[in-house]
């Protein structure tokens, strides 16, 4: 089934604007939670809580357009890159287990040009494609046609990106009630 950005829930590139959400914690957002980290709150060192903090300030640096983070302008680009290092910078911080990623051997030159080793290596232009969600794409005059699972893992990709959004909306509020409002709802 195909999915658009305008579709109430579906995530494009709607960072954390689930109307709502962080009134009550529920049983599913303390799962994830423990599910990124791994662990409980009351276990993170400093230094985690200030790439947490960090991470939730470049989500709100995100600049929008309609609802929708922007990535078409040279600020919105550029926003948007500093929270995909952030993320990555976080998830180093935090010591989050990396998926893997062996099949980038298969990409041809190019690609593995961009992608050249087992890092993380977030790119806006990956997330902005899954936003777009095009069966086909042009580049350099050659057509690429994306395979079902290339469709399915950018909806993924999306489902993920609203997560992350909609958990660092609710850290941000913590943030702003005192930590322990976070821990203990």
């Amino acid at each position: 089934r195909h999915r658009t950005p305008q579709r109430e829930g579906w995530a494009g590139h709607r960072c954390g604007q689930r109307r709502g959400w962080w009134k009550t914690r529920t049983a599913k957002e303390a799962a994830m939670l423990r599910r990124l980290l791994g662990r409980d709150l009351d276990f993170l060192s400093s230094s985690e809580e200030t790439a947490l903090s960090r991470l939730a300030s470049a989500r709100r640096r995100l600049i929008t357009d309609g609802g929708r983070v922007d990535t078409k302008s040279e600020a919105g680009f550029g926003a948007c890159s500093s929270f995909l290092e952030s993320l990555d910078a976080a998830s180093r911080t935090l010591r989050l287990e990396t998926a893997p990623r062996s099949y980038r051997g298969a990409f041809t030159i190019n690609y593995r040009a961009l992608f050249p080793d087992e890092a993380r290596n977030y790119r806006v232009d990956v997330l902005e494609a899954s936003v777009e969600q095009y069966a086909v794409i042009w580049v350099n005059g050659d057509k690429f046609e994306f395979s079902a699972e290339a469709m399915r893992r950018a909806e993924a990709l999306q489902k993920a990106w609203a997560d992350v959004c909609a958990l660092l909306a609710r850290w941000s509020q913590a943030e702003s009630r005192g930590r322990e409002n976070f821990r203990d709802r």
